[in-house]
């Protein structure tokens, strides 16, 4: 079970698997490959069958990942 959790600051989340959310809906689910120094934007990794995508936190974007450690907690070692 994944444990997801909104991450106010974006520079820390690159290379993680992340899900952008707005207003309630999923932008995208994908690897947060680049963020600008000011956390205003986060570029999202492009794969086979999607484009690399870029989101604005001036649009209502927030970004979540999944906190592993509480991921696996009960989970056997």
């Amino acid at each position: 079970m994944m444990a997801l959790r909104i991450h106010h600051t974006w520079h820390p989340v690159i290379g993680q698997r992340v899900q952008m959310w707005c207003s309630g809906i999923i932008g995208r689910e994908g690897i947060a490959d680049a963020v600008t120094l000011d956390d205003a934007i986060l570029w999202i990794a492009g794969g086979v069958l999607q484009p690399p995508m870029t989101f604005q936190r001036t649009d209502g974007f927030d970004v979540w990942i999944d906190y592993r450690w509480e991921s696996r907690k009960g989970a056997p070692a």
